[in-house]
């Protein structure tokens, strides 16, 4: 996904066509938002793609049935547990949403590096980069008081929608804070392309 986002501008600007494209009669912030919209419908439908071809694998080799829960690296349950069928399949419809929302705080973040840099390697490497750097920051005792402020703390809110019983309050609030990262990366990177010098 930061591969893809870090590439809507730096990728025009470095093959060279970002400044014909701005020399065409729509604003720059037009052009901006059309480039993010890509990105975000981009990042829903690989994510619906992705979870639909697993499903169907599962399909083929398992076969319908509930879904068991158990404790792992996802953290998802506390102790071992089941979902009905017609729910889990209900609750993989809910994490298309909640899980293209939370990708879409790291694409924003990618966007914005997009902006920043001309090259879209560059963009995408400081995009994966800052993500890694904070998630391990995040998962060190030490920084603890810190986690608050990460916004590699609550892009996890998506597993919550596995849970025997959902719970709304703590979703809708870790989603809340991944929106205001999401909106505050986006804003940045308007101001910063509307006073982009584009000279090649």
């Amino acid at each position: 996904m930061s591969i893809l986002a870090g590439t809507q501008i730096a990728g025009e600007a470095s093959a060279g066509t970002l400044r014909s494209l701005l020399a065409r009669p729509i604003t720059r912030s037009r052009l901006y938002f059309g480039k993010y919209l890509t990105c975000t419908l981009s990042v829903v439908s690989l994510l619906s793609f992705f979870i639909a071809f697993n499903l169907l694998v599962e399909l083929v080799l398992v076969g319908w049935g509930d879904l068991s829960l158990y404790p792992g690296p996802l953290n998802l349950v506390q102790e071992p547990g089941r979902l009905p069928q017609h729910e889990a399949l209900l609750r993989f419809c809910y994490s298309v949403f909640t899980g293209a929302w939370s990708l879409l705080t790291l694409a924003t973040l990618a966007f914005l590096m997009s902006v920043i840099f001309e090259n879209p390697i560059i963009a995408s490497f400081t995009a994966l980069t800052l993500y890694a750097m904070l998630n391990v920051i995040g998962r060190v005792d030490f920084f603890t008081d810190l986690r608050p402020y990460l916004f590699t703390t609550d892009m996890g809110f998506w597993r919550e929608v596995f849970k025997p019983e959902i719970p709304l309050n703590e979703l809708f609030h870790r989603a809340c804070r991944c929106g205001m990262y999401i909106v505050g990366f986006l804003l940045a990177g308007l101001v910063l392309f509307e006073r982009k010098d584009v000279l090649t």
